[in-house]
């Protein structure tokens, strides 16, 4: 009796431990996992497992993400060697993107008409109004879970702290 207790108990342990291993990158949310990328790209599950994610909710109108472009380029160098991966959504479309990029440079990827992702993160208020001012920064362990959030001019640090600390 006690025999086949043992084996009965130990079939349901390994039966159990490939879904627990799955389960850990289920924090990633459709939303992410849904969208394309600038150059028409789909985000996957493989593009995020394992990295350290860094959100970057930005617009081409937003005067401060765009003075801070430069510094947030620096920091996805300075990071890309390592395990990471920066995305960049906007709720611009691809064809005011178009336009930006003829004239800017960015060094992550680009996710545009993001209206599904800031919805995932945004706060909201006591009535249900989204939140989300820019530029906002979120950081994402490797298993998809929120590590850190930055909202606001001269974040970058912060991001970049958040990061190294996650890759430690």
């Amino acid at each position: 009796m006690m025999k086949s207790l043992i084996i009965t108990t130990a079939l349901a342990v390994i039966a159990i431990l490939p879904g627990r291993a799955m389960a850990q990158y289920q924090s990633f949310p459709e939303e992410l996992l849904s969208a394309s990328t600038y150059d028409g790209r789909q985000v996957t599950i493989e593009d995020l497992r394992g990295r350290v994610v860094v959100l970057s909710f930005w617009s081409t109108t937003c005067a401060i993400c765009r003075e801070e472009m430069p510094e947030l380029n620096a920091v996805v160098n300075s990071l890309s060697k390592k395990n990471t991966l920066f995305l960049g959504v906007t709720l611009d479309s691809s064809a005011r993107l178009q336009r930006y990029l003829n004239f800017n440079r960015v060094m992550f990827t680009v996710v545009p008409n993001g209206f599904g992702i800031l919805l995932k993160y945004a706060d909201r208020d006591s009535e249900g109004r989204v939140l989300m001012p820019y530029p906002t920064y979120i950081v994402l362990g490797e298993t998809g879970t929120v590590e850190a959030k930055f909202s606001g001019y001269g974040k970058l640090k912060n991001v970049e702290g958040a990061v190294e600390k996650l890759l430690r």
